[in-house]
């Protein structure tokens, strides 16, 4: 959840860094991309559905040797991390 929660942050703040210059239209044009009908105004709010999960075995041992990060499991369902160094560019 904390990750999704993370990429959809970091998409909103990627989204202010592009050049504004292109409609929606345009862009999706360029892309080749059609909707049949696009909403009026894009909605202020954000929503995320989770479900919860109780990790396996070979994902807490995953977890617990990602190099980036220090992390902790709690109850088999929880992931308390901390990276030891932050970036745009780290994936995975």
């Amino acid at each position: 959840m904390i990750f999704q929660f993370l990429e959809k942050r970091e998409a909103a703040d990627l989204s202010l860094l592009e050049p504004e210059s292109a409609t929606l239209e345009e862009r999706l044009s360029d892309e080749k991309i059609t909707i049949k009908q696009l909403p009026e105004a894009q909605p202020d709010d954000a929503f995320i559905s989770v479900k919860q999960k109780s990790l396996s075995k070979s994902q807490i041992e995953k977890v617990n040797h990602l190099s980036n990060q220090d992390a902790a499991i709690a109850d088999d369902k929880y992931i308390i991390s901390h990276f030891k160094k932050t970036s745009a560019s780290i994936r995975g």
